[in-house]
């Protein structure tokens, strides 16, 4: 019990702190989002967005991403970041209220105390001290970008997977324990089927931990864990693979068909066409490409473009 004091202290210290940080939302968690100082509410966004995931997953897994909006199109729930692993993560919840704010909100509320434990786990398993992991993860999970702009982008906001999946994946290469290596693949592909910003803004440099790791834990010393971490991170690429395609494939799919269905619109469609062959999640433009086409707005519909052309996607 004395060994695990600190640990203990450190998830209530958290657990306060971002109660405290957040002490604006908590009364008012059940009716009340964040608000956002542009047009619309990201978090009404999001709200709708779990609370679909969670009717659809209960009655109908196979019509997920065919979302109530937009109708007659389909696959609409792929026209922002779908939150399928944090839904998967806050189904339980749905068992006890049908408050779907009040669900969205726990995670909002939790999130900031979840990414300091995250990133206290992997420092202690680094270096198996208790301050510097009290400090890091106070660095993590409290920085000011936590309660400014990402505070109504949940999608951002749930960043526990990104320390998880490295303290998983070292330990799967440093001991070969099946079980780490599988708690790294898993945080891997929720992480993705969370949101795909942090998952490729985090790509880069989880390619160089491999690489470090490949360093301290050489493969013929340790092939058990390079092989099982490898399986795992297999896997989880899959999914988001399989995930990309079908983003990509609705995209490409929609877009010709306003193309042909919209003959006065063929240069701004043609344009968004090879906007969408070279990068794939230009499908978040689709909603407003498919709004100017039914208001049949040329002048905009080229001033857009004009704009994508200049925007580094």
């Amino acid at each position: 019990m004395r060994r695990r004091l600190p640990h203990l202290t450190a998830a209530l210290l958290f657990a306060l702190l971002a109660l405290a940080a957040q002490r604006s939302l908590a009364p008012v968690a059940a009716t009340h989002v964040y608000a956002q100082n542009i047009p619309g509410n990201d978090s009404l966004l999001h709200v709708w967005t779990l609370a679909w995931d969670h009717h659809a997953l209960w009655t109908s897994p196979r019509a997920l991403f065919d979302a109530n909006i937009f109708f007659p199109h389909r696959g609409t729930l792929l026209y922002s970041d779908h939150l399928l692993g944090l839904a998967l993560l806050l189904a339980p919840l749905r068992l006890v209220t049908d408050d779907v704010v009040l669900v969205h909100n726990v995670a909002v509320l939790a999130a900031p105390a979840l990414n300091a434990l995250a990133m206290y786990a992997l420092v202690f398993g680094l270096v198996h001290r208790a301050g510097p992991a009290l400090v890091a993860g106070l660095l993590y999970g409290f920085a000011p970008l936590r309660f400014d702009a990402d505070r109504t982008q949940i999608q951002m906001l749930a960043a526990w997977w990104l320390p998880l999946l490295l303290h998983w994946g070292r330990r799967a290469v440093e001991r070969g324990r099946a079980r780490d290596a599988v708690a790294a693949g898993a945080a891997l592909a929720l992480q993705g089927l969370t949101g795909i910003y942090l998952t490729a803004f985090f790509a880069p440099f989880l390619a160089l931990a491999h690489l470090w790791w490949l360093v301290c834990y050489p493969w013929r010393a340790h092939r058990r864990g390079w092989v099982q971490l490898v399986a795992a991170d297999t896997i989880a690429d899959y999914v988001h693979a399989f995930h990309t395609a079908s983003e990509r494939a609705l995209a490409l799919a929609q877009a010709r068909a306003e193309l042909a269905a919209a003959p006065k619109q063929r240069e701004f469609w043609e344009y968004a066409l090879r906007e969408l062959d070279a990068v794939y999640f230009g499908i978040y433009f689709l909603p407003v490409l498919e709004y100017i086409l039914q208001v049949e707005c040329d002048e905009a519909a080229l001033q857009l473009a004009q704009t994508l052309d200049r925007v580094q996607v």
